[in-house]
């Protein structure tokens, strides 16, 4: 069976919960970094699933939630603007 291919909205769902997992401590910023390189690269959903497959599960209304909340500011948001400005 073929892989399905992931769209760049997918791929933002993914920045940001990965993002999301940062601010909660679940992941380094190393971590961080590596897995949105790994969001870049992947093709497939299957790709995408792999590289949140060991954290707990969040909803996407949690993740929009927490985004919105975040933009006001702060420390780990500068970081995580950071890192996708790498880009």
């Amino acid at each position: 069976m073929t892989p399905v291919r992931a769209s760049d909205s997918e791929r933002e769902q993914f920045r940001s919960l990965l993002i999301r997992h940062f601010e909660e401590g679940r992941i380094t910023e190393e971590e961080l970094g590596l897995r949105l390189e790994g969001v870049d690269r992947a093709q497939s959903l299957e790709e995408l699933y792999g590289l949140v497959s060991d954290l707990p599960h969040l909803s996407p209304y949690d993740v929009a939630r927490r985004r919105r909340g975040a933009t006001r500011g702060g420390p780990l948001v500068w970081l995580a603007r950071r890192v996708l400005r790498r880009r």
